[in-house]
């Protein structure tokens, strides 16, 4: 398995046990950056969702207690080599990514805040995918079917993910 992709790609892969073993491994790496001590750390995005097809990039969400903690683990993971792109569009959410070169990301960081809608829907998400296979099996299909039609657009490749997403999983999980 190899990690990482071009950003302006959009190539799913079958899903492979090393992404857990990398995402423990990246979480070891963090936990031991200055400024790290009490954030939560979990493996999001469909690398954390076994037999998944995914873009072969490890999603991290860490989950902090308030804004200012925000800010200062946003800070420590920049000096691990992190870049921090913002919001980009997701309230209540720090964007963090890093790669081994500047087109080819490895690792996206998602730092919320605890009990932040974000954090919420996206352990949703993927409680909802490991849990139900129709469904998983369902949204892989998509995935690869949008991969194919969409290989340059990231954002289509997102738009009718996330379509479904909100309308088969977050709908069905209100209340």
């Amino acid at each position: 398995m190899t990690l990482g992709l071009c950003n302006a790609l959009v190539a799913v892969f079958p899903w492979s046990a090393d992404y857990v073993c990398e995402y423990s491994a990246e979480m070891h790496r963090l936990q031991t950056l200055s400024g790290m001590s009490g954030t939560h750390f979990e493996h999001i995005g469909s690398t954390a969702i076994p037999d998944m097809v995914a873009k072969p990039i490890i999603d991290i969400m860490i989950t902090v207690d308030d804004i200012e903690r925000q800010a200062s683990v946003a800070s420590a993971l920049v000096k691990g080599g992190y870049s921090c792109l913002g919001e980009c569009g997701r309230q209540d959410r720090l964007f963090l990514v890093r790669g081994t070169s500047p087109c080819l990301t490895t690792h996206h960081i998602h730092l919320v805040l605890e009990g932040s809608l974000y954090q919420e829907n996206h352990l949703t998400i993927r409680d909802s995918f490991t849990t139900n296979s129709l469904l998983a099996h369902e949204y892989a299909i998509l995935k690869i079917r949008l991969a194919t039609e969409y290989p340059m657009s990231r954002m289509m490749y997102r738009f009718y993910k996330g379509a479904f997403i909100t309308e088969q999983v977050l709908q069905k999980n209100i209340g």
